[in-house]
């Protein structure tokens, strides 16, 4: 009988023992799955997330793309109509310059097809833009439409500025005369007479801006100036004179190293090494 119990006992332990291993083992195997379950959701995320990311890099790159291409294809359309506008003026003052007429007279003029070069000697006249050039001798390059004088050059503008010189170069396509050489200019500033001399003189004749150098003397308005250099803005309506300068008014000597004169206002102001004298009453 006390075997029976003892038996029993033994099986009794041995049954709990298996109940709590097999405890044991779903805890640890339900641990285990949950850690599985957490790394794959992990992983899902993770894979969830870089193919958002990707997604949006891809828009952002394909909306730079976009706009790279639609400022490229803008740029075109630009340059094109920038060109087509450019060729539009271009034939438009070619057109214009060829409508222009020109008549030269001389005693002799020679013609070198070769060169497409015209030579004309002794009482050159030429009338051309409503300027009147007169001279000894003109060379003439239709090719490049430049119009070279020399000897006792004489032109007058069309709005009333005489030049005198001993040579005088004209760019008919590029509105440039060059005059040089013992140069004198009758103008008007102001419905004020300008005299300018000098050895070398460039105007503008579309703007009619002005380069004089080597000897300039101006006499306008009373002032007298002598100087190296002088640039006139006729848009500003400013005379600088620059370079050894001396100016003369009213009894006054003032030299410095600029000068600029105010057309409009008659004003002046002098500027580097100024030195005055003047008269105290």
């Amino acid at each position: 009988m006390k075997n029976r119990v003892f038996i029993l006992l033994i099986l009794l332990v041995i049954f709990s023992f298996s109940i709590q291993t097999e405890g044991v083992k779903a805890k640890v195997e339900g641990k285990a799955k949950e850690k599985v379950k957490d790394k794959i959701n992990n992983e899902m995320q993770d894979k969830v997330q870089e193919k958002i990311e990707d997604g949006v890099k891809e828009e952002i790159e394909d909306q730079v793309k976009d706009k790279l291409k639609e400022e490229a294809e803008k740029q075109t359309k630009d340059k094109v109509k920038n060109n087509l506008q450019s060729k539009v003026k271009n034939k438009v003052d070619t057109e214009n310059k060829e409508e222009e007429r020109a008549k030269l007279t001389a005693n002799r003029i020679r013609y070198k097809k070769d060169e497409n070069l015209y030579l004309a000697y002794n009482n050159v006249h030429l009338d051309y833009d409503s300027n009147k050039v007169d001279s000894d001798k003109l060379k003439l390059d239709r090719n490049e439409n430049i119009a070279d004088f020399s000897g006792n050059v004489y032109l007058q503008r069309g709005q009333g500025d005489e030049i005198y010189s001993n040579k005088l170069k004209l760019d008919l396509d590029r509105d440039i005369l060059v005059a040089k050489e013992d140069v004198k200019l009758d103008s008007t500033k102001k419905d004020k007479p300008l005299d300018l001399t000098s050895q070398y003189l460039k105007v503008w004749t579309d703007t009619n801006d002005m380069l004089a150098k080597d000897d300039v003397l101006v006499d306008y308005d009373g002032q007298h100036i002598k100087g190296q250099r002088l640039d006139y803005n006729n848009e500003k309506e400013e005379m600088v004179v620059s370079k050894e300068v001396e100016l003369k008014e009213d009894g006054q000597i003032l030299t410095s190293d600029k000068v600029t004169i105010y057309i409009e206002e008659g004003d002046f102001d002098a500027l580097g090494n100024v030195e005055m004298e003047f008269d105290i009453d």
